[in-house]
């Protein structure tokens, strides 16, 4: 439970009640939020089986479907989350310290700009940015082993302020019946669409944890253990901070609601919004070979010694050490969202390169399970090899010409 706690006590989640920007109430926010955490606590469990029965981690556990060089792939793609997310939560994090440093010296407002208007960071929170990744570097010179009194600390001072926080804005709002009366501003087709689109977002905001859930279950002593703190302390602890930060964000609204231009504010949310939806596609497509080769092809069973060798005769050397059937699975898996996800990251992207891939895969599998008068399974075939092989056909239909 503390685990879960230290892990979603962070801005992020509270950034969860940015939706209600875009026209759903904090009650239905709160919904799609608990579904989409509830899909990928079954998820985290599954996939984490593995860790708990054989005690290995993520970058063992690829191999088992990528191949001994292959599995350095998935790995390398959560690293590359990670170093994302860090960046993400470092930028956070020094405009928590600029608000912080400006409500006790004004003065650093009028610091000049000198990055220009195009930056998302002014001269003034780039330099607080720049203190707090330094602050960050600092503590990682304390073992991991060593960091539980870092974790609950952070836990404490988290809570005071998180309750700190709620009680102020529910004063300014008028107490929790103006918050929680707030309805939805919009209906029909479109707030069906937002339902799904922030259920999917809630599972996607935690696709992390679903993708490398053995790294962390591996330590439990029974296969059991995993239920309750997964299931419930995940679930439980991602709530607690969703309906405080809903609450904040819907009091804010009373509070603030006419002062705050609305366009601005759905233009954050959007963007925000759009980033928690993208980056998802990679690891939730390793996520699933992992769980269709663990549960379905391999039935449970892994050869364990193998997993550590890079032998041409072992188990999961596979060609040249790569799963060529987990890469084209993985692909696939993200081909259909790619389009989206290049949008959403500010590319222009046309959708046509992604229709051309989905209806020739689509084709050449069909045409492989149902075979066509003219195929060829082996070879490739020129006009010449046309003329030998029907030169008695070619004859005849000259001779008619004739």
């Amino acid at each position: 439970m503390t685990f879960w706690f230290s892990v979603v006590a962070t801005i992020s989640n509270w950034y969860g009640g940015s939706v209600e920007a875009l026209g759903l109430s904090m009650w239905e926010a709160l919904g799609c939020a608990f579904g989409g955490q509830l899909l990928i606590s079954v998820i985290i469990v599954l996939n984490g089986r593995a860790g708990t029965a054989h005690h290995i981690g993520f970058p063992v556990l690829n191999r088992s479907a990528f191949g001994i060089y292959g599995g350095l792939w998935p790995t390398f793609s959560r690293a590359v989350i990670s170093i994302v997310w860090n960046g993400v939560n470092a930028v956070q994090g020094g405009q928590s310290i600029y608000v912080m440093l400006r409500a006790i010296f004004p003065t650093i407002a009028d610091i000049s700009n000198t990055i220009g208007s195009g930056s998302a960071l002014t001269s003034g929170e780039m330099i607080e940015f720049a203190i707090f990744f330094i602050i960050t570097c600092c503590f990682l010179i304390i073992p991991v082993s060593k960091m539980k009194g870092l974790v609950y600390s952070k836990l404490v001072v988290f809570i005071i302020s998180e309750l700190a926080l709620l009680i102020l804005m529910l004063i300014l709002a008028g107490g929790i019946g103006p918050v929680a009366s707030q309805g939805s501003t919009v209906s029909g087709p479109e707030k069906s669409r937002l339902i799904v689109r922030f259920f999917f977002l809630g599972a996607a905001n935690c696709a992390t944890f679903a993708s490398n859930a053995s790294d962390f279950q591996r330590y439990a002593g029974k296969k059991t253990d995993v239920i309750f703190g997964n299931v419930l302390g995940f679930l439980l602890s991602n709530l607690i901070v969703g309906i405080v930060g809903n609450i904040v964000y819907a009091s804010s609204q009373v509070v603030f609601g006419e002062l705050i231009c609305p366009w601005y504010l759905l233009g954050i949310a959007s963007i925000f919004i759009s980033f928690l939806s993208s980056y998802q596609i990679f690891l939730l497509s390793i996520t699933g070979v992992l769980l269709a080769n663990y549960y379905l092809v391999a039935r449970g069973y892994l050869k364990i010694p193998d997993l550590f060798s890079d032998s041409k005769h072992g188990a999961y050397y596979f060609f040249h050490g790569f799963g060529i059937q987990a890469f084209v699975a993985y692909i696939i898996g993200i081909i259909p969202s790619f389009y989206g996800f290049l949008n959403n990251i500010g590319i222009n992207a046309s959708n046509g390169v992604v229709k051309t891939i989905l209806s020739a895969g689509t084709y050449y599998l069909y045409c492989w399970l149902w075979p066509v008068p003219i195929q060829f399974n082996e070879g490739w075939k020129e006009p010449e090899d046309y003329e030998q092989e029907n030169d008695s056909d070619i004859e005849k239909y000259e001779n008619q010409l004739k």
